[in-house]
């Protein structure tokens, strides 16, 4: 594929309702879109994960305006992106930048995955798997983000939107926290309801938590401490089997998390490279894991994206990430999926199935971003 070019799409909602969790709150929501158009005319949609720090959308267009000079009026495939991303790795682990250099890079691969399907004409799951295709479009699902204000009605939505299992936010106050697992569970079951602490405890709390959350059946619990204290995850693995991470892990860091006792594995395809370097934090990853549940917290492109990886990854991927939080910036595309009975089911469409609204998408589009969102090939 030769792209003509690049369009960049840093962009900003406010949000009626905050969003919470234990390091902080986003009162508006950003969201960063790539779409990459070839010769043909065809249109491929990334996205790169930036929801933290505040300033995510600006430091990822600086990295993509970099980046695509080397794309934009160049032949390249999904299976360059490996090549792509280690010719400036040494340069930013110097920057220190592994998180948003990786994140940047998932959005080209997305991108161009999805260009790739529209040029052949099928569906993004069937050109990943095309040999196995009984069921192959349907995927576990969960619903996610639920933080402790309106708890109740927020799973009432997420049930009624065809859920059956459901993640709430932990990781502020303690007993708080227990009460609203309780309640949660009184509303979707034992077993089905899992808690994010997002990093929040240290090693100690995070021992007497784990005891109550284990043994009150959470699904599992989700990065109890820092996605950095590797010894942390060795010692808390040890006694407990219900720990879950890995969103906030890059292929550069995963050797270091090799040896951990890990049940669940979540890797973000629009943080960690994409599919190539989700594919190798499974098999260089913790030895232990007994599924991999993609991480996902953006807009329908990135949903997409995971559903249809994990559509063609089936004998792996257990369970998908749905964001439930209020998101303006998903009203501007349509996604082709629908939920019943805690599944997803995928349409037809060539690609990842999305229609957007590009008039409606550019009126969310931060305008100091503007002269850096647009690279065509001279």
């Amino acid at each position: 594929m030769e792209i003509i070019e690049a369009r960049i799409w840093p962009m900003q909602a406010v949000l009626h309702h905050p969003i919470r969790v234990s390091f902080g709150e986003m009162r508006k929501r950003p969201g960063f879109l790539l779409s990459l158009k070839d010769k043909s005319g065809l249109t491929g949609w990334g996205e790169s994960w930036v929801n933290f720090p505040p300033w995510g959308p600006a430091e990822r267009t600086m990295v993509l305006s970099y980046l695509l000079k080397e794309i934009v009026g160049q032949e390249i495939h999904p299976g360059d992106i490996p090549t792509l991303y280690a010719r400036y790795l040494l340069q930013v682990i110097q920057w220190g930048g592994i998180g948003p250099y990786s994140q940047a890079v998932s959005a080209v691969e997305c991108a161009l995955w999805d260009l790739e399907a529209k040029r052949k004409s099928v569906p993004l799951y069937e050109l990943l798997q095309p040999s196995n295709l009984d069921n192959v479009h349907r995927v576990s699902v969960y619903g996610s983000g639920i933080d402790p204000s309106n708890l109740e009605q927020r799973i009432t939505d997420a049930l009624s939107a065809g859920f059956q299992e459901v993640k709430i936010k932990i990781g502020f106050d303690s007993q708080q926290d227990r009460n609203h697992f309780k309640s949660a569970v009184k509303m979707v079951g034992d077993g089905n309801v899992m808690v994010d602490a997002n990093q929040a405890w240290d090693r100690t709390t995070a021992g007497h938590e784990l005891s109550f959350y284990t043994e009150s059946g959470a699904g599992w619990i989700e990065e109890p401490i820092s996605a950095y204290d590797t010894e942390g995850y060795r010692i808390i693995t040890e006694k407990y089997d219900s720990v879950a991470s890995g969103e906030n892990w890059y292929v550069p860091t995963v050797p270091a998390v090799s040896s951990i006792k890990l049940r669940v594995l979540q890797p973000d395809l629009c943080k960690v490279g994409g599919v190539w370097a989700a594919k190798s934090m499974i098999l260089h990853g913790p030895r232990t894991i007994t599924g991999v549940a993609f991480h996902v917290l953006g807009l329908p492109v990135s949903h997409a994206f995971a559903l249809h990886v994990a559509a063609a990854w089936k004998d792996v991927v257990t369970k998908v990430e749905i964001d439930t939080n209020e998101n303006p910036l998903s009203d501007t595309m349509i996604g082709d999926w629908s939920i019943k009975n805690g599944q997803a089911t995928l349409g037809a469409r060539h690609g990842l199935g999305i229609e957007v609204d590009e008039e409606k998408l550019a009126s969310f589009v931060l305008p100091e971003l503007h002269r850096f969102c647009t690279v065509s090939a001279e």
